[in-house]
């Protein structure tokens, strides 16, 4: 089996991620797999021979046959593509050199699930739609007439668990400089609106606790970041809400924490919830996208409305007043992603699904052949 990944670009973020893990994991199963990206990554990542495409501004139909060559010279059986743009051109490929085209469709942002001429030539061209999660799925099917014959979900995963104790925990504060007295919020994402900081901040300010802190990973444009330090000193909040900025120790930070807090407005799947977990993190999220998938509500954390800092101030208060509470939670997170969340049992779904199409794709052009 060779499989052609193919993404837009390589930022940092879920679809990144699942790429590269997607190329791993198949790769240590023996599958050839070729990555190829429309644009060069902005740092390294764990592999390196990533074939870069550039794209063009406008209409890029020269891409098309770029990639038949490609999929003809490397004797590709079946295309997976990440972003719609993608999707698009590869699709006429593969139409042209007659090989099934997965798409995986990664966006959080819902204007990309409304009906559009793109979507329509996507819903032809495409042999199975991905989605990162039932509530994407859901939106396929519904808003762009996606039959749901030709859908499946395949939550992403991490590659291991690990129980935090309590000494160790304290031992990566002092590497941090976080106060052992402290209780510990954590946020993990770029600091645009749409993953909800100002509502964290919003009800850090009903909090009349000092000893809870605010810790914020990830970086954002300019604008985004000075909006947020605004707020805090607007709130005097300067001693309580701390900006990292972008970090290469994510794990560290979460292993350190009490709480893994994020009110996200919408989120088509949410990767940073299952990492939480992993590490034994009680949650406190929104009932948005993907999160409800991953969150077991009162059990594994605590979902609240999105754009409700009311909500989370009380959910912040819940969990910060007992401990066993927490405790309890973040040991429930751990089993459901040991159950349903490894990084494994992604990559069995996808080799499961190229393997059916594959077969089923053969049938089909022996049929059209014997006619």
């Amino acid at each position: 089996m060779k499989i052609l990944e193919i993404v837009q670009s390589l930022d940092k973020g879920g679809r990144t991620v699942r790429f590269v893990d997607t190329i791993i994991g198949l790769r240590d199963r023996s599958i050839s797999v070729y990555p190829i990206s429309l644009k060069s990554p902005e740092r390294p990542l764990k592999i390196d021979d990533i074939c870069i495409i550039p794209r063009h501004q406008g209409y890029n139909f020269s891409l098309v046959w770029q990639l038949v060559d490609f999929i003809r010279r490397h004797n590709i059986d079946l295309v997976h593509a990440h972003c719609e743009y993608t999707q698009f051109y590869a699709g006429i490929a593969c139409k042209l050199c007659r090989i099934p085209i997965v798409a995986t469709m990664h966006r959080s942002d819902l204007s990309k699930y409304r009906p559009s001429l793109l979507n329509s030539c996507l819903r032809y061209l495409v042999d199975v739609f991905v989605a990162v999660s039932k509530d994407r799925q859901g939106k396929l099917v519904k808003q762009l007439s996606v039959p749901e014959e030709k859908t499946c979900v395949v939550h992403g995963g991490v590659t291991k668990t690990q129980q935090i104790e309590e000494a160790q925990k304290y031992q990566l504060r002092q590497q941090l400089g976080i106060a052992d007295d402290q209780l510990v919020l954590f946020s993990l994402g770029h600091l645009g609106e749409i993953k909800g900081h100002q509502d964290t901040i919003r009800a850090l300010r009903n909090i009349n606790d000092s000893r809870v802190h605010l810790y914020i990973a990830g970086t954002g444009e300019k604008s985004e970041k000075t909006f947020l330090v605004d707020m805090v000193e607007r709130f005097k909040l300067r001693e309580r809400v701390h900006f990292v900025g972008q970090t290469s120790i994510a794990q560290t930070w979460m292993q350190a924490c009490d709480i893994f807090i994020q009110p996200s407005l919408e989120e088509a799947f949410g990767l940073v919830f299952i990492e939480a977990g992993a590490v034994g993190r009680p949650v406190i999220a929104t009932r948005v996208g993907g999160i409800k998938e991953i969150i077991d509500d009162d059990q594994t954390g605590i979902l609240v409305e999105p754009g409700h800092p009311e909500q989370l101030a009380q959910a912040i208060m819940t969990l910060i007043s007992d401990k066993t509470r927490r405790e309890a939670m973040g040991h429930n997170g751990l089993l459901r992603v040991r159950k349903n969340f490894l990084l494994e049992h992604m990559i069995n779904r996808y080799q499961l699904l190229f393997s059916e199409l594959l077969v089923s794709n053969v049938s089909l052009w022996k049929k059209l052949w014997l006619r």
